[in-house]
């Protein structure tokens, strides 16, 4: 049990860093999509 508390707070760091990871390439994708889709609009 004192192992489980010893690693709560780091454990609980990667995993936050990594969904903000995650969500940060998420947000750049759908705004690199909406980007170029508009741009393709133009093209056509």
């Amino acid at each position: 049990m004192e192992a489980v508390q010893k690693h709560y707070f780091s454990d609980l760091g990667v995993m936050h860093g990594r969904s903000m990871l995650n969500i940060t390439r998420s947000m750049d994708t759908i705004i690199t999509v909406t980007i170029f889709q508009g741009f393709s609009v133009f093209y056509i």
